[in-house]
Protein backbone atom coordinates (compact mmCIF):
# COMPACT_ATOMS: atom_id res chain seq x y z
CA UNK A 1 0.00 0.00 0.00
CA UNK A 2 2.63 2.48 1.30
CA UNK A 3 5.63 0.76 1.02
CA UNK A 4 7.22 -2.24 2.86
CA UNK A 5 8.26 0.07 6.03
CA UNK A 6 4.65 1.26 6.49
CA UNK A 7 3.12 -0.18 9.64
CA UNK A 8 0.69 2.16 11.03
CA UNK A 9 0.89 2.00 14.96
CA UNK A 10 -1.93 0.65 17.08
CA UNK A 11 -3.68 2.51 20.00
CA UNK A 12 -2.76 0.43 22.31
CA UNK A 13 0.78 1.11 21.72
CA UNK A 14 -0.02 4.52 21.36
CA UNK A 15 -1.27 4.08 24.79
CA UNK A 16 1.92 3.24 26.03
CA UNK A 17 3.57 5.58 24.42
CA UNK A 18 2.06 8.40 26.09
CA UNK A 19 0.96 7.46 29.55
CA UNK A 20 2.00 9.87 31.59
CA UNK A 21 2.35 12.41 29.71
CA UNK A 22 0.44 15.96 29.77
CA UNK A 23 -0.23 16.44 26.41
CA UNK A 24 -2.78 19.11 26.43
CA UNK A 25 -1.26 22.73 25.21
CA UNK A 26 1.93 20.93 23.98
CA UNK A 27 4.11 21.17 20.84
CA UNK A 28 3.76 17.73 19.34
CA UNK A 29 5.54 16.51 16.23
CA UNK A 30 5.16 12.71 14.80
CA UNK A 31 8.27 12.70 12.37
CA UNK A 32 7.33 9.88 10.17
CA UNK A 33 3.65 9.99 10.66
CA UNK A 34 2.44 7.84 8.10
CA UNK A 35 -1.72 8.31 7.70
CA UNK A 36 -1.80 10.32 11.41
CA UNK A 37 -2.19 7.41 13.77
CA UNK A 38 -0.30 9.02 16.82
CA UNK A 39 -1.70 12.35 15.81
CA UNK A 40 -4.89 11.39 15.94
CA UNK A 41 -5.00 9.30 19.51
CA UNK A 42 -3.86 12.38 20.66
CA UNK A 43 -6.69 14.70 18.99
CA UNK A 44 -9.08 11.82 20.29
CA UNK A 45 -7.63 11.75 24.29
CA UNK A 46 -7.11 15.93 24.76
CA UNK A 47 -8.33 19.18 24.02
CA UNK A 48 -6.78 19.31 20.28
CA UNK A 49 -10.19 16.98 19.67
CA UNK A 50 -12.41 20.43 20.03
CA UNK A 51 -8.99 22.77 19.62
CA UNK A 52 -8.20 25.80 18.32
CA UNK A 53 -6.83 26.05 14.60
CA UNK A 54 -3.97 27.52 12.80
CA UNK A 55 -4.78 30.65 10.53
CA UNK A 56 -4.22 28.15 7.98
CA UNK A 57 -6.80 25.60 9.02
CA UNK A 58 -4.50 23.11 11.17
CA UNK A 59 -4.43 21.71 14.52
CA UNK A 60 -1.97 24.51 15.43
CA UNK A 61 0.15 22.47 18.04
CA UNK A 62 -0.14 19.27 15.94
CA UNK A 63 3.19 18.94 14.01
CA UNK A 64 3.63 16.06 10.86
CA UNK A 65 6.83 14.75 8.85
CA UNK A 66 6.07 12.31 6.01
CA UNK A 67 7.70 11.34 3.09
CA UNK A 68 4.87 9.69 1.21
CA UNK A 69 3.15 12.86 -0.90
CA UNK A 70 -0.14 10.44 -0.89
CA UNK A 71 -0.04 10.93 3.04
CA UNK A 72 1.11 14.24 3.68
CA UNK A 73 -2.29 15.00 1.93
CA UNK A 74 -4.31 12.70 4.10
CA UNK A 75 -2.29 14.41 7.08
CA UNK A 76 -3.38 17.86 6.09
CA UNK A 77 -6.51 16.73 5.26
CA UNK A 78 -6.96 15.68 9.17
CA UNK A 79 -5.65 19.37 9.68
CA UNK A 80 -2.25 18.14 11.02
CA UNK A 81 0.95 20.75 10.07
CA UNK A 82 3.00 18.95 8.04
CA UNK A 83 6.10 20.71 8.18
CA UNK A 84 9.04 19.10 5.92
CA UNK A 85 8.49 15.57 3.78
CA UNK A 86 12.26 14.09 5.18
CA UNK A 87 12.93 13.87 8.58
CA UNK A 88 16.55 13.01 8.15
CA UNK A 89 16.99 15.74 5.74
CA UNK A 90 14.93 18.08 8.72
CA UNK A 91 16.64 21.15 9.75
CA UNK A 92 13.60 23.28 11.18
CA UNK A 93 14.88 25.48 14.18
CA UNK A 94 11.20 24.96 15.59
CA UNK A 95 10.95 24.07 19.52
CA UNK A 96 8.36 20.73 20.27
CA UNK A 97 7.83 19.88 23.69
CA UNK A 98 7.23 15.97 22.47
CA UNK A 99 8.60 13.94 19.87
CA UNK A 100 6.72 10.95 19.56
CA UNK A 101 7.30 8.37 16.69
CA UNK A 102 7.08 5.04 15.20
CA UNK A 103 9.74 5.09 12.40
CA UNK A 104 10.59 2.84 10.04
CA UNK A 105 12.17 -0.43 11.88
CA UNK A 106 14.77 -0.87 9.40
CA UNK A 107 16.58 2.27 10.23
CA UNK A 108 15.44 2.90 13.54
CA UNK A 109 18.50 4.05 15.13
CA UNK A 110 19.59 6.89 12.21
CA UNK A 111 15.75 8.20 13.66
CA UNK A 112 16.16 8.45 17.18
CA UNK A 113 19.32 10.10 16.76
CA UNK A 114 17.72 12.15 14.09
CA UNK A 115 15.18 13.11 16.80
CA UNK A 116 17.33 13.87 19.70
CA UNK A 117 20.03 15.93 17.58
CA UNK A 118 17.12 18.36 17.06
CA UNK A 119 14.96 17.80 20.54
CA UNK A 120 16.03 20.95 22.08
CA UNK A 121 14.94 18.74 25.18
CA UNK A 122 11.53 17.43 24.32
CA UNK A 123 10.87 14.33 25.75
CA UNK A 124 11.40 11.38 22.54
CA UNK A 125 9.31 8.39 23.05
CA UNK A 126 10.12 6.17 20.29
CA UNK A 127 9.00 2.45 18.53
CA UNK A 128 12.12 0.10 17.75
CA UNK A 129 12.56 -3.21 16.23
CA UNK A 130 14.13 -4.66 19.70
CA UNK A 131 17.15 -6.18 17.32
CA UNK A 132 17.96 -2.31 17.23
CA UNK A 133 18.69 -2.66 21.24
CA UNK A 134 20.16 -5.73 20.88
CA UNK A 135 22.57 -6.37 17.72
CA UNK A 136 25.20 -3.36 17.78
CA UNK A 137 26.80 -4.12 13.84
CA UNK A 138 26.63 -0.54 13.35
CA UNK A 139 28.19 2.74 14.70
CA UNK A 140 24.75 4.13 14.66
CA UNK A 141 23.44 1.66 17.09
CA UNK A 142 25.93 1.96 19.69
CA UNK A 143 25.54 5.62 19.93
CA UNK A 144 22.24 5.11 20.24
CA UNK A 145 22.80 2.43 23.45
CA UNK A 146 25.53 4.94 24.64
CA UNK A 147 22.41 7.81 24.38
CA UNK A 148 19.23 5.48 25.89
CA UNK A 149 22.38 4.42 28.92
CA UNK A 150 22.75 8.23 29.31
CA UNK A 151 19.33 9.54 28.97
CA UNK A 152 16.79 7.05 28.69
CA UNK A 153 15.07 4.36 29.16
CA UNK A 154 13.96 0.80 27.15
CA UNK A 155 10.37 -1.06 27.68
CA UNK A 156 10.00 -4.14 26.05
CA UNK A 157 6.53 -4.72 23.95
CA UNK A 158 6.71 -7.24 23.05
CA UNK A 159 5.18 -8.07 19.46
CA UNK A 160 2.45 -5.65 19.33
CA UNK A 161 1.94 -6.12 15.37
CA UNK A 162 0.85 -9.41 15.18
CA UNK A 163 -2.51 -8.00 14.43
CA UNK A 164 -1.73 -4.67 13.39
CA UNK A 165 -2.91 -3.01 10.23
CA UNK A 166 0.14 -4.81 8.56
CA UNK A 167 0.88 -7.49 10.59
CA UNK A 168 4.39 -8.17 11.50
CA UNK A 169 5.96 -10.54 13.75
CA UNK A 170 8.38 -8.67 14.37
CA UNK A 171 9.85 -8.11 18.99
CA UNK A 172 9.30 -3.45 19.34
CA UNK A 173 10.28 -2.01 22.32
CA UNK A 174 9.66 1.72 23.70
CA UNK A 175 12.63 3.83 23.84
CA UNK A 176 12.21 7.33 25.90
CA UNK A 177 14.44 10.05 26.05
CA UNK A 178 14.44 12.95 27.99
CA UNK A 179 17.43 15.19 28.79
CA UNK A 180 17.29 16.33 32.30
Amino acid sequence: MFGTQFYPTPSAIIHDMVAGLDLNHKRILDPQAGRGDILDYIKEQTRYGHSRHGSDGSLSDLYAIEKDPDLRQVLTGKGYKVIDSDFLTYTGQMYFDYILMNPPFKDGAKHLLKAWEISKGAIIKCLLNKETMTNEYTEERRQLKKLIETYGSVKELGRPFLRAANPSPVEVVLVTLQDT
